[in-house]
């Protein structure tokens, strides 16, 4: 269940150094979720950084924008249109990897099932075969660091 409280500075950049995360929380850090999500629709790929490099504590507030944006995504023309879901496939993994696993562990269920999404509906994601492999390599990834998260946990 992600955390109700919007979060800190602090939560977005919890070392105080990382010039990538206070970007995130110059960009984030006062919005709420339907804010948020507004925002990342109109551009995705500038605003994707962010969600890799916020704290734990932020990413738990606005992961409901991923999920969001995922389950609403829908294949365009443009020909990097499957960058998206690659890459927040990626984002999750990041933070899977990155955080310490008991402070992501709450959010392993809505990561587990935005993935199984993701898996049945890899047609809306992308047309091309080419490109459904990619998205499925990067959400098979999803899958692994979930697993690596868990065992860490027991």
């Amino acid at each position: 269940m992600p955390q109700k409280t919007q979060p800190s500075e602090q939560d977005f950049n919890p070392h105080g150094d990382d010039l990538d995360a206070r970007s995130a929380w110059l960009n984030f850090g006062s919005l709420t979720i339907e804010e948020a999500l507004l925002k990342f629709r109109d551009h995705p790929m500038r605003y994707q950084d962010d969600f890799a490099f916020m704290g734990s504590h932020a990413f738990i507030f606005y992961f409901p924008v991923l999920d969001t944006y995922m389950r609403d995504f829908q294949v365009a023309e443009e020909a990097d249109a499957v960058l998206p879901p690659v890459i927040v496939g990626s984002i999750i993994t990041s933070q899977l990897d990155l955080s310490a696993s008991s402070v992501l562990f709450p959010l392993h269920q809505n990561i587990r099932s935005l993935a199984d999404y993701v898996f049945t509906h890899l047609r809306s994601l992308a047309t091309e075969p080419r490109d459904q492999e990619w998205i499925t390599s990067s959400w098979q990834k999803v899958y692994e660091a979930l697993e690596r998260d868990s065992a860490e946990m027991f």
